[in-house]
Parts: C-alpha cells; sequence; structure tokens
C-alpha cells in the first residue's frame, strides 16, 4: 500500500510540472528565470516532494523495485515529458537553432554565435543573454543533431531533438543492466536508476544532452571491464566530442593493465587525437575558412573574469573564491583542484585499480572546486557513475545529494 501511494504521488509530482510548462503564455522564451513566482514555488516544491520520495524509494530496503510496475511507470512519466515543452531551460532550442545552421547553410557555428545567425528562420525566437556565444560543444554533437535541422519549425525540432535523447537513455538502459550483471550489484539500482527524477527532468523534460556522454561513458567503463582498453579509449573520445569534460578521465586508460605506462600513454593519447582529427575532417569540408582553433571556441565558456563573479550558478566555493582572491581567483581554482586531481589519481587508479571511483570523484572534484559555469544537469554524469558504486553505503547518500542538488541548484544558487 505505502509503495502503491509512493509511485502515485511520483506520477502526480511529474503531472504538475507538465501542467505549468502547458500553461504558460511562450514555450521558447520563458525559463526559470522569468517565470512566476507562484509556479517557482510550485516547481520548488515539487521538486521537494520528488527529492523526498526518492530518497524513501533510495534507502528503504523492503520497497520490492522489481516490479514491472515500475517500468510502466517509468515510461508513462517519459512520455508526459516527452509532450512538455522544456519548463527549466532553453538550452534544447539553441540545439537544434544550430542544427538548422549546420543542416541549411556553411556558416561556422564555431567561429559565429547564435545572434549572427542572421539567415537562421528560427534564430528570432530565441533570446538568451547566451546569445553572443559561439556553439559549446563538440562536432560529434552537431554532426549527431544535424538532421534535425531539415524539420519544418523549432518546435518540431525540438520534439525530433527529445527522440535523440530518448534513443540514448534506452541505449543506457541495455548497458547498465549489463554492468550490474557484471559488477554483481543489487538488481534494484536498474529501477532507482528508471525514477531517479534529477534524470528524468533534465533528459526528457528540458532535453539536455548529458545523456550521451553518459552512454558514451559507461560503455568505456564496460570495455574497460571486459579488458578492451583501447575500446574504452575510444568511447571516452567520443564522449570528448560531444562535451569536453570528460577529457580529465584520459589517466584511467594510463593505469590500465599493469604499469605498462608509457605504452597506454601512447596508445591513449594517440587513438584519442586521430579520433577528434576526423571529427573536424568535415567542418573544413563544409564551411569556408574554417580554423584548427574554431572548435575550442567553446572552451571560453569555462573562463571568467573573476572581477564578474559567476558566470552562471557556480558553487559555493568557486563564488567564496571569487571574493577572497579576486584577479588570481581562476589560478587559485587550478591549483585546488590540480592537487585533488592528483590525489584522485594516486588513490584510485595508482594504488589500487577503481576508475569508477576516480571517475566519479574528478567530475565532482571538477563542478565543484574549479568550473565557473556549473549547471544543474552536470551533475548528471556523478550521478549515474554513482550507481555503480552502491556497494558502498556512502555512495548512495552522495547519489541522494547530487540529485537533489541538481534540481534545488536552479532556486538557491
Amino acid at each position: 500500500m505505502l509503495f502503491l501511494i509512493t509511485v502515485s504521488m511520483y506520477f502526480i509530482s511529474f503531472l504538475v510540472l507538465s501542467f505549468i510548462s502547458f500553461s504558460r503564455q511562450s514555450y521558447i522564451q520563458t525559463n526559470i528565470e522569468n517565470m512566476s513566482m507562484e509556479n517557482i514555488m510550485a516547481v520548488a516544491s515539487v521538486f521537494t516532494l520528488l527529492i523526498g520520495l526518492y530518497l524513501f524509494l533510495t534507502l528503504r530496503n523492503k520497497v520490492n523495485l522489481k516490479q514491472k510496475s515500475i517500468i510502466v511507470l517509468a515510461a508513462a512519466i517519459i512520455f508526459l515529458l516527452f509532450i512538455t515543452p522544456p519548463l527549466l531551460s532553453v538550452d534544447i532550442y539553441a540545439y537544434v537553432i544550430y542544427a538548422k545552421s549546420m543542416a541549411t547553410s556553411n556558416i561556422n557555428i564555431y567561429s559565429n554565435s547564435l545572434s549572427d545567425l542572421a539567415s537562421n528562420p528560427w534564430i528570432k525566437e530565441i533570446n538568451v543573454w547566451w546569445n553572443t556565444l559561439p556553439a559549446a560543444y563538440g562536432p560529434l554533437f552537431y554532426f549527431i543533431i544535424m538532421p534535425i535541422g531539415l524539420a519544418g519549425n523549432i518546435l518540431t525540432a525540438s520534439y525530433l531533438y527529445k527522440i535523440v535523447n530518448i534513443i540514448f537513455y534506452i541505449f543506457t538502459l541495455f548497458l547498465l543492466k549489463k554492468l550490474i550483471n557484471l559488477l554483481s550489484l543489487d538488481s534494484k539500482i536498474f529501477y532507482l536508476f528508471l525514477l531517479n527524477p534529477s534524470l528524468l527532468i533534465h533528459v526528457f523534460l528540458d532535453g539536455h544532452n548529458d545523456i550521451l556522454i553518459i552512454f558514451l561513458l559507461l560503455l568505456s567503463i564496460y570495455f574497460l571491464i571486459k579488458n578492451k582498453n583501447e575500446y574504452a579509449v575510444i568511447s571516452n573520445s567520443l564522449s570528448i566530442l560531444i562535451k569536453y569534460i570528460p577529457v580529465i578521465f584520459l589517466p584511467v586508460f594510463v593505469f590500465k593493465n599493469g604499469k605498462n605506462y608509457v605504452s597506454n600513454v601512447l596508445k591513449t593519447i594517440l587513438i584519442t587525437a586521430v579520433l577528434i582529427t576526423i571529427s573536424l575532417i568535415p567542418l573544413f569540408i563544409k564551411w569556408e575558412n574554417t580554423k584548427i582553433t574554431d572548435p575550442l571556441n567553446g572552451l571560453m565558456l569555462f573562463y571568467i573574469n573573476p572581477q564578474a563573479g559567476c558566470l552562471y550558478r557556480c558553487s559555493p566555493f568557486i563564488a567564496l573564491s571569487n571574493s577572497l582572491f579576486l584577479n588570481n581567483a581562476s589560478f587559485f581554482r587550478l591549483i585546488t583542484y590540480t592537487a585533488a586531481y592528483l590525489y584522485f589519481i594516486y588513490r584510485f587508479l595508482y594504488k589500487v585499480s577503481e576508475p569508477v571511483k576516480f571517475m566519479f570523484w574528478s567530475f565532482v572534484g571538477f563542478l565543484f572546486l574549479y568550473i565557473s559555469w556549473v549547471t544543474p544537469w552536470y551533475a548528471l554524469v556523478p550521478i549515474t557513475l554513482s550507481f555503480l558504486l552502491f556497494k558502498e553505503q556512502k555512495y548512495i547518500y552522495l547519489n541522494v545529494l547530487l540529485t537533489a542538488y541538481s534540481l534545488w541548484h536552479y532556486f538557491f544558487i
């Protein structure tokens, strides 16, 4: 009976979010920054309820999560969120505008900002502060979604993009199931993944692209377990070509397979460099006057003038470092994260072989100790990695804490 009440409240919570989104006047321009206070309070209340329900399902071992009803519930929620326009972010529309430009013109999206794409008929429909920035992601991401740009309008394109997320989510589910079996983990983890509110909201409601790198990183871990190091490097390199952050995982492949460090370094660098080079070739074919540095322009999003404070909802540590160290804040954070990063390498790769723990902590450290561009959905990667570490109780709590942070991040930072 308690379980039935819990899952019913779970579905009703997402139904409320859907109702709020559909009740808005504009599906494209409105996000959390300019929602009415009544809607903000309603969304905050729903998020709090979802976090509490997820905590209950995660920690209460007596709840039977092996029921087929969980899959039906998750499918119903995913369908509901799929048909619901994005509620808290308009990033999905930026994705499809870039896809439109790639599909219908030879304009270099890495040298031109959204506001420079004057020939793009969809650009007039979105007006956000980062319109002046170039494309933020790796070329592979834009190649994957480029066909979406052939859609008739921006809303149709956004729904087509959500289908891409659904496809990669299904791939991720199959892969997660395999990893749970390989690592002899509790089968309950699979159902908790299905019900994680942060994944459901950020992947299916607002349509963020993190599910693509989650799939590729899990694939990399799968190949590591199977002792197929080269395939693991390829998978990680492909995730770098979606978003740049997984470059911090390269030491995983250096410390794999005994102490053949030199050989592993050469293989890792060679495979990664070759894949990056191949991904750049279509850009030189399609765009005029393309420079090799153009795709790296997106990395500028990680830079922040210390005097300007946090670029976008950065962590409390970063906000504090900006206040205390001013112009030297970036250097201070770099030194702090480098020290932590080297410790993680020593602790989880050199001393013992625990690559998943290294990936988890190096990513968490990057988000909270270094980068000035922290958005709620960035937590999806460590949330997913923590599922593979549930044999240790602390990672269960960390999973819930990161889930809570990724949702409440909107309201208190």
